[in-house]
């Protein structure tokens, strides 16, 4: 009775819980509706709707709108933080894995050293960082080793004040230091997550999922419903370093010149020559704006000590700002289109051109190019090119946007949009002394720099008191919003870039919905009618334990704040099989025990007592590869990890704690109890094969198997998904049926003669695309999309703009969803799989031990194990490319590859299990037929356990929807052989591994109690 009254508090308390949980989503949808009512009112107005709505819930976020009596009141950002929320591919939006960048870090701890071996270092750890699972720190460490000449790294970091406070010093050994350094960076990543969150916060997303993998120094963003995904994409990267510089003007003693000198230098360099030094410049006539029009002839410009010769390569790159007035004093040295940029960089860090110019003089570029304003100048599109002035000594701006204590986008006096900056009474100070310097020296320029691009660099006219200022820089006003937030915030400590992207339309996130839920509902509907048909009463109460496991565990993961994915939506198919499964082994040894001759009320105690052992084995299992799953995976897969975790321990306390307490109210009330029906009662009741017998056909065609899929895997290959090489997927909707070699034909010239591939993932004329195009550099989305339409359109397979994200129902070629993996993370998820399968393996291999203690028996089961994992990889190689469904080797697949383990080895549990009872049972037997006893008589709870999952499994694959294809047809392969294997590979491997031909009691751990101890 005891426990009976422990149970029924815990089902009261989980109750309330969820209720509690799910009248919170009861409000959050409430506020949420009023948010669009009102978004489309606003709307209504010529205004935006996402304005309307994210400012409609941020105006609501502190305010408390729902209560507990006695207990609580709850804001909206409180209850949304305890939701279900959505993923991308169910709602629609962008998930990005931001790596941070810590080579500026070690820069900065290094004080910027120069040392070419420290800087070849940095360079060679950037390197393995792509190919190798260590993070940067380490990869630097050993990098020093190798081209650090023998030194320490205690004499580069020695000396900085960060390091101080470790404790290092200049005999700190290696080792020392590297744990210094990674606690630094420790700080640097955690603290760059921190400002990230804040700034998407900002963002007016709703139900942002925001999370740190400090060991990989990587960052996962997931932005569901997110509209403009490439403002996200600069919101994310931006660092917002704000500095604000003195500038040298044009004008300035040694600047021109220096300009022309560089180029002659430069060209003499090149041809061997020596220098010519005439005396006056080449220039552009001005146009009508007063910029330098070079779609007119040159003239010559009077300048001190210059050229007249024919231009230099630095002056055929960079337009020198001067007209045919001269040259004006202006911050503006040249102009130079975007492709040319770097070539100037690079001539000006030549040594021999800097030392042409002022040591305190740095060159920066403008951070967009010259608008254009109607006058058809040819220097429109641009970059303007600066001249800061640094402090002797130090690379540290006079004022920086650590002094900002507020920022707002506002109109300026002339009607163009800028950002406000209010300061700190320090910043407010350096301010006021900075402009007044430069009123002073002649109303000169002050240049404002955010992540190192010149945004403005306006006049000063007068000494600026109060901390104000504004920056103005052909800002719209969401780009103005944008960076006035990002500056509230404050800059990141690290810059992070993108390793993967992948993106998916909301009419996609709506079909896996539709698809999702219609599957879900027709799985618990058959299962239920199987139960109640097959088991009659006992079925009923199976019913309402599913229904009860259900309610628990969406509850549970809501509260967690859990987002559900498709892979999520799976894992909660899959254990609404496997909380049948437990049904399914109490039930079957129910009806053993009352085939034996036991009355009902004792065969029910027994049967729930002999039948936990195997359910608590069976399921411990498969929570091992969850929590495998969970520790390796990343994103959909870690939740989907979370999401069969939650849902095995839901399964085991309904089917085994409430079921049992709901059996006994219904026979305590004097109620019949049945758990079978006139056609069921004797099913596979008297089954006598000899199985272990015919274990040497089973070997040799398991063997048969493993070699055709070897064969195969060294001729065919796996389609390798994005995930594993790299690159760029995109899922394309064409407006008419096409050729997918049309298609290649056409895309490869403009992907640098990188044939991509091109396969059909729908019947709805929609293609994947997949390539490997610059797929090393860092945040080329956009570049790799508009290749992809330049190619399209020029074989005139889309004649309009391609539309990216739009409603299917809108017409027109259009992406629907598409994914970007760098190769460092490519080879991350290759690893990170490869080791979640040992871990696997592993953990089950040391359970089976603990719980059988012969090694026979572990090693059995994870050989049959390991041959249910090839076989099903062997339909892989086979199969791709040949059905009408994607066969890639994917993070899901890995994720399905650990699910077979988990549940294949539940079969081989239950085997096992009653082999350890009737080692016992049958003393003396020789111990091949007291397995087969042991597999006759649970044959008919291993084939209905595996049929219940195979059958979920065939729904998702049929109605789930293409996205979810490949991952069933995985499950189904891998839960047909997996039952497969439980008999013929796993028992009988036990069988050939034990060298005793009769197996005593004392061999196997006996957990189960014995009849004459259990009384009614």
């Amino acid at each position: 009775m005891q426990s009976k009254g422990i149970v029924s508090f815990f089902v009261v308390l989980l109750s309330l819980a969820c209720l509690l949980t799910y009248g919170s989503m009861w409000k959050t949808n409430s506020i949420e509706d009023d948010a669009r009512s009102y978004a489309n009112d606003y709307a209504a107005k010529g205004k935006s709707w996402n304005d309307g709505y994210s400012g409609y819930l941020d105006s609501m976020s502190q305010v408390k709108v729902w209560g507990v009596p006695f207990l609580k009141e709850f804001t909206y950002a409180e209850l949304k933080k305890s939701q279900l929320g959505m993923g991308l591919d169910l709602k629609g939006g962008m998930s990005v894995v931001l790596q941070v960048d810590l080579s500026d870090l070690l820069k900065t701890l290094a004080g910027n050293s120069t040392d070419p071996a420290f800087l070849e270092s940095l360079k060679l750890a950037s390197e393995r960082q792509k190919t190798q699972q260590s993070d940067f720190i380490t990869l630097f460490a050993q990098a020093w080793k190798e081209k650090g000449g023998g030194r320490t790294l205690a004499s580069l970091f020695a000396r900085q004040e960060l390091l101080k406070s470790e404790n290092i010093n200049s005999a700190s050994p290696d080792g020392a230091v590297e744990a210094a350094i990674r606690n630094v960076a420790n700080g640097t990543v955690e603290e760059t997550y921190k400002r990230l969150k804040q700034r998407i916060d900002k963002l007016g997303v709703v139900q942002p999922n925001v999370s740190l993998d400090a060991q990989r120094d990587l960052i996962l963003v997931e932005l569901p419903g997110i509209d403009n995904p490439e403002r996200a994409v600069k919101m994310l990267q931006q660092s917002a370093k704000l500095e604000f510089w003195e500038t040298y003007r044009i004008t300035d003693q040694g600047i021109a010149q220096g300009l022309v000198d560089a180029d002659k230098r430069l060209k003499a360099m090149m041809s061997g020559t020596s220098e010519v030094k005439p005396d006056s410049i080449m220039a552009y006539p001005n146009g009508p704006n007063g910029l330098p029009d070079s779609t007119k002839p040159q003239i010559k410009v009077p300048a001190p000590d210059t050229t007249a010769a024919q231009a230099g390569p630095l002056l055929k790159a960079l337009l020198l700002n001067a007209t045919s007035e001269g040259i004006a004093p202006s911050p503006i040295l040249g102009y130079a289109n975007r492709n040319q940029r770097e070539v100037i960089d690079t001539f000006l860090a030549k040594p021999e051109v800097r030392s042409l110019f002022p040591s305190d003089i740095e060159f920066r570029w403008s951070q967009k190019g010259i608008e254009d304003d109607g006058s058809g100048n040819s220097v429109v599109g641009k970059y303007m090119l600066y001249a800061i002035k640094k402090s002797r000594g130090s690379d540290k701006a006079p004022l920086d946007g650590s002094v900002v204590t507020g920022a707002s986008a506002e109109p300026d006096p002339k009607g163009e949009i800028g950002v406000s900056l209010r300061m700190n009474p320090d910043g407010a100070k350096i301010w006021a002394n900075l402009t007044k310097r430069a009123f002073e020296g002649g109303q000169r320029e002050i240049a404002i720099a955010l992540d190192d691009e010149i945004v403005s660099a306006p006049s000063v006219r007068g000494a600026i008191d109060g901390g104000t200022s504004s920056i103005t820089g052909g800002f719209d006003l969401e780009e103005a919003r944008d960076l006035s937030r990002i500056l509230e915030v404050g800059k990141l400590p690290a810059r992070p870039y993108i390793v993967q992207q992948s993106q998916v339309g909301p009419s996609l996130g709506q079909e896996n919905i539709n698809k999702s839920l219609f599957t879900m509902i027709l799985s618990v509907a058959l299962l239920c009618g199987f139960m109640v048909l097959y088991y009659n009463r006992g079925g009923i109460v199976s019913l309402v334990a599913l229904i009860a496991n259900l309610f628990f565990m969406i509850g549970t993961l809501a509260s967690m704040g859990t987002v559900l994915t498709l892979p999520g939506i799976a894992g909660i198919v899959l254990t609404l099989a496997a909380a049948v499964d437990a049904n399914v082994i109490i039930y079957e040894r129910i009806r053993e025990e009352l085939r034996s001759g036991m009355p009902m009320l004792q065969a029910i105690k027994v049967g729930f007592a002999r039948s936990l052992g195997a359910i608590i084995d069976a399921n411990v299992t498969t929570m091992l590869t969850a929590v495998v799953l969970i520790y390796f995976g990343l994103g959909p897969i870690k939740g989907f990890g979370v999401v069969l975790l939650v849902g095995i321990l839901s399964s085991m306390f309904t089917a085994v704690l409430l079921g049992k307490m709901m059996t006994d109210w219904w026979t305590n009330k004097g109620n019949e109890m049945s758990y079978f029906r006139p056609f069921s009662e004797n099913v596979l009741a008297n089954v006598n094969v000899d199985w272990i017998g015919k274990r040497k056909y089973a070997y040799m065609f398991s063997l048969a198997l493993t070699v055709l899929g070897i064969a195969s895997y060294f001729t065919r290959g796996f389609e390798l998904g994005v995930d594993f090489k790299g690159g760029y997927s995109f899922n394309v909707q064409f407006d008419q049926a096409i050729d997918a070699d049309q298609v290649r034909a056409a895309l490869a010239p403009v992907f640098d003669g990188k044939t991509p591939i091109v396969k059909t993932v729908s019947t709805q004329n929609t293609y994947n695309i997949t390539t490997s195009y610059l797929v090393d550099e860092a945040g080329a989305m956009s570049k790799v999309v508009e290749k992809l339409h330049e190619g399209l359109k020029k074989a005139g397979i889309v004649t309009a703009e391609l539309d990216k994200f739009s409603s299917t129902s809108s017409g027109g070629t259009h992406i629907i969803s598409s994914s970007q993996v760098g190769a460092t993370v490519a080879d991350d998820i290759r690893t990170s799989s490869l080791k979640a399968g040992l871990w696997a393996l592993a953990l089950i291999f040391l359970y089976l031990l603990v719980r059988f203690s012969r090694w026979e028996f572990s090693l059995g089961a994870v050989v049959a194990l390991l041959h249910d994992v090839l076989i099903t990889l062997t339909f892989f190689t086979l199969l791709h490319g040949l059905v009408p469904f994607s066969l890639e080797i994917d993070q899901a697949i890995i994720a399905c590859i650990l699910t077979v383990i988990g549940f294949s080895v539940n079969d081989t549990v239950i085997v096992y299990d009653r082999i350890r009872e009737f080692v016992k049972t049958y003393a003396g037997m020789p111990k091949e037929e007291v397995f087969n006893k042991a597999i006759n008589s649970t044959l008919t709870r291993t084939l209905i356990t595996s049929g219940t999952v195979f059958v979920v499994v065939l729904l998702l694959f049929v109605f789930g929807g293409s996205a979810t294809k490949g991952f069933a047809f995985g499950m189904m392969m891998g839960m047909f052989f997996g039952t497969y294997s439980s008999v013929f590979v796993a028992s009988a491997l036990v069988v050939d591994f034990t060298k005793e031909k009769i197996l005593s009691g004392k061999e196997v751990v006996e957990s189960k109690p014995s009849t004459d101890k259990i009384k009614v």
